[in-house]
C-alpha cells in the first residue's frame, strides 16, 4: 500500500466553483474518487499560506494515489501539488538493517 500527503494549491476555477456551492463536500468527493482505485482518503481540509489544501491517503500504488491527483489537476482543480511519500516504521528498519551490509564508496575511495 502506498501512503502520502499531497500539498496542493488549487486554481481561482476551484475557488469560483466552491464559491458558487459552498455546501459541495470536497472530502467526500476526494473519497469517492481515491475509493475508485481502491485507496482511502485519510483527511482533508484547508491551510493557510502557501498550500490551500492537504489531501493523506492512501492507495494500491503510487500510480493510483497520483490518478486521483492527475484527475483533479486535468479538471482544472489544482495548479500546483507537492506529494509527499509516507514511509512506515517498519520499512525504515528494514532499511537500515540492510544499510550496514550495503557495499557503498564513498568518492575517491
Amino acid at each position: 500500500m502506498y501512503s502520502a500527503v499531497a500539498n496542493v494549491k488549487v486554481t481561482p476555477a476551484y475557488w469560483e466553483a466552491l464559491m458558487k456551492n459552498p455546501d459541495s463536500d470536497r472530502a467526500a468527493a476526494i473519497a469517492t474518487a481515491m475509493a475508485s482505485v481502491g485507496g482511502k482518503l485519510h483527511f482533508f481540509g484547508f491551510t493557510h499560506g502557501k498550500w490551500d489544501a492537504i489531501v493523506a491517503g492512501e492507495a494500491p500504488s503510487e500510480a493510483a494515489f497520483m490518478s486521483v491527483i492527475a484527475s483533479a489537476w486535468m479538471a482544472g482543480m489544482i495548479q500546483d501539488v507537492e506529494t509527499i511519500p509516507c514511509i512506515a516504521q517498519e520499512t525504515v528498519t528494514e532499511v537500515m538493517s540492510k544499510a550496514g551490509s550495503a557495499n557503498y564508496k564513498g568518492p575517491g575511495q
